[in-house]
């Protein structure tokens, strides 16, 4: 247990420490180290790291004020209400959540691209204007693809939250006299802090650190925040790592910070809202609203989901972009995926990315967290502090902290520029979410099942392998099948690590649309968000098993 400490360590503080030492190092990776302060010097003196971390606070502010605010309406739609078709609704408001930010983060640059884009074609055409009205390489842009397309977690977040809250606290409130706006804004906001404080935090967190979005539309209209002027530092000639570095640091820095204020926000203050005594969940009544609420949850679908989708899978079928008569549809562009070997080549590196990094992922998760949950290990806490690490490392430093860590790794093993450095940043990142979910799962086995196994002569594998996989496996698929997802889609964890033989699909998608071939592009990218959707239905059919079979 200790040598599983000492690894678990090793994977996350040893990248995390050569990406400090980076920052003074005043070298590429690799090169001889002559330590300086050079790298911070140059960072701060630039008058562009400013602007990029004013920009970086007011959008994420900006995004995660809207965006919390729609998450704790649907949230409350969803549970506290009689909207009709509540079950549809809910599949309606989380269906985002299955497309990843590149993909819609490109579905809106065809569809509110100043010059080709669809929607200001199609204004163009009815008010017979030289101009549309959208423009989605703006502040605004990047505000609204940024809202849209993370409402759906939060919602995930606070829906339970708002279930588990007891009805009869806000019956209380409208017995007294409040109304319903009243009895929201003073009894269930209040009641629901712990929760919502959490998911501002985690937002504001995750709009810091948001790399894809950014890069795809700010850098197009000279737009800059933290992430995309590390890249930029890096993709220069000749690049700029020292003060990229830097940046990288202050970044985590300011990350780690966030998460200890929510850590201290929350400590010592009580929230009880579920007791020994039995509660109700009564939805209240919306009267003549519901059906405009439920129109409401129907429009978010369309613009957040629905219409993106479309605009991928249009231009598709599309002979040349703008070309978007059905008697001219085409699978050529879909032909064109396969029809070279680099493609081949790059689909080969997803399956093995995808595949590779869910299994050891999972492996590694499942035996972090029985140590956590199952055992008198002196050293468990240290573990699980070590597994929540890389929650608080934006994506882009990650990849950072890994190329300089693995670029001149001593031994053998030699892992940059193979695909074995995409698992083990894959792997890294997601260890956070993996432990939580296996935890979760081996926290309900009885220990009698694994003393019984050990009674009969079996050592500690065989019973972790035999008995107590063979119980967690739904928990550990649906925790597989999440990872895979994470590994294919996940452009910031893997854009500086790859090489031309180990380039995933994430990556091969950002080089095309960089090069204009978007058909090509649109093509791949709605393979992938099928193939994404039909994992997330497979993981939810394993949860409604695993629901069932605990019944």
């Amino acid at each position: 247990m200790w040598a599983l400490t000492i690894f678990v360590a090793f994977l996350v503080l040893y990248p995390l420490s050569m990406l400090f030492w980076g920052s003074i190092a005043g070298v590429p990776p690799g090169a001889p180290a002559t330590p300086s302060l050079d790298g911070w010097v140059e960072a701060y003196s630039d008058g562009a790291t400013y602007r990029a971390f004013g920009n970086t606070l007011v959008l994420s502010v900006i995004r995660t004020a809207l965006s919390v605010s729609l998450a704790i309406f649907f949230a409350w739609v969803i549970t506290r209400t009689d909207v009709p078709f509540k079950r549809l609704v809910e599949l309606m408001l989380i269906a985002p959540f299955a497309a990843p930010t590149l993909l819609m983060t490109i579905s809106w640059a065809m569809l509110a691209s100043p010059k080709a884009g669809l929607l200001n074609q199609i204004w163009k055409d009815i008010f017979h204007v030289e101009q549309g009205p959208f423009n989605v390489y703006s502040y605004g842009g990047i505000v609204w693809v940024g809202v849209i397309q993370f409402v759906s977690l939060k919602v995930l977040l606070l829906v339970p939250a708002f279930r588990a809250m007891d009805a009869t606290l806000e019956e209380s409130s409208t017995m007294s006299g409040a109304n319903r706006l009243k009895t929201f804004f003073h009894v269930t906001m209040p009641l629901m802090m712990p929760a919502i404080l959490g998911v501002t935090i985690l937002s504001f967190i995750r709009y810091m650190e948001s790399f894809e979005l950014e890069l795809f539309l700010g850098q197009p209209a000279n737009i800059y925040v933290f992430t995309t002027q590390i890249y930029t530092l890096l993709h220069d000639f000749p690049a700029h790592y020292p003060p990229a570095m830097a940046l990288s640091v202050s970044l985590l820095a300011l990350t780690f910070a966030l998460a200890l204020i929510q850590t201290r926000m929350l400590g010592g203050r009580r929230f009880t809202t579920v007791s020994g005594k039995s509660f109700r969940t009564q939805p209240s009544r919306l009267g003549p609203f519901r059906w405009v609420v439920f129109g409401v949850c129907v429009a978010f679908f369309l613009v957040s989901f629905a219409l993106p989708f479309g605009a991928l899978l249009l231009n598709s079928l599309s002979p040349a972009t703008g070309v978007y008569s059905p008697d001219k549809w085409t699978l050529a562009n879909y032909q064109q995926v396969f029809a070279t070997s680099k493609m081949v080549n790059m689909l080969k590196n997803t399956f093995i990315l995808g595949l590779g990094s869910a299994t050891a992922g999972m492996l590694l998760a499942s035996v972090v967290a029985y140590v956590i949950v199952r055992t008198d290990f002196a050293g468990k806490k240290l573990l699980d502090m070590l597994s929540w690490v890389p929650w608080t490392v934006p994506g882009i430093v990650l990849s950072i902290a890994m190329l300089w860590a693995y670029i001149s790794l001593p031994g053998p093993i030699q892992l940059y520029g193979t695909i074995g450095i995409l698992i083990v940043a894959v792997v890294t990142t997601t260890l956070p979410l993996a432990v939580r979910l296996m935890t979760g799962t081996q926290v309900q086995i009885a220990r009698e099942l694994e003393e019984s196994s050990r009674v009969h002569g079996a050592n500690w594998f065989q019973t972790f392998f035999h008995i107590m996989l063979g119980l967690i496996k739904r928990g550990f698929m649906a925790g597989w099948v999440i990872v895979c997802v994470d590994a294919i889609r996940n452009l910031g964890v893997v854009v500086l690590l790859f090489s031309a033989a180990s380039m995933p699909i994430s990556v091969m998608i950002f080089v095309l649309f960089s090069e204009g071939q978007t058909r090509v592009v649109s093509a791949m990218a709605v393979m992938l968000l099928m193939f994404i959707i039909s994992l997330l239905a497979l993981q939810m059919r394993l949860s409604e098993d695993r629901q069932a079979a605990t019944h």
